[in-house]
């Protein structure tokens, strides 16, 4: 499978797990570095979107869990966050591949599908 390596603004909350709304934000206040095409459309490295800190629900709304599973995964040590200026944990973007491949792996060994 070809990894991509720009998202479009869609693109790239899909892949964060927010509304394009969110990505255009952080892009505008600085967050997020972008690229801007001659044609206005905004160009996203998935390298630098990876490294973006999600707040545990936006993680939790992207992988289809609740905010204190995110939260239990973190506070038993299996899921690595940092705390930001307001004490919200942050997690990076990159884990919503990660679960989310988890929680497929999952899903089809329960049901015996997947082979």
């Amino acid at each position: 499978m070809l990894e991509i390596a720009t998202f479009t603004l869609p693109e790239a909350a899909v892949h964060a797990g927010v509304h394009r709304r969110t990505v255009r934000h952080w892009i505008r206040t600085g967050r997020l570095p972008a690229t801007q095409t001659p044609s206005g459309h905004w160009r996203v490295a998935r390298a630098d979107l990876d490294a973006m800190p999600l707040t545990t629900g936006q993680l939790a709304r992207a992988v289809g869990v609740s905010p204190r599973t995110v939260q239990a995964w973190i506070t038993s040590g299996k899921l690595p966050a940092e705390r930001d200026r307001q004490g919200r944990y942050m997690v990076a973007a990159e884990w919503v591949d990660r679960i989310g491949r988890r929680h497929q792996e999952v899903g089809q060994a329960a049901t015996g599908s997947g082979r």
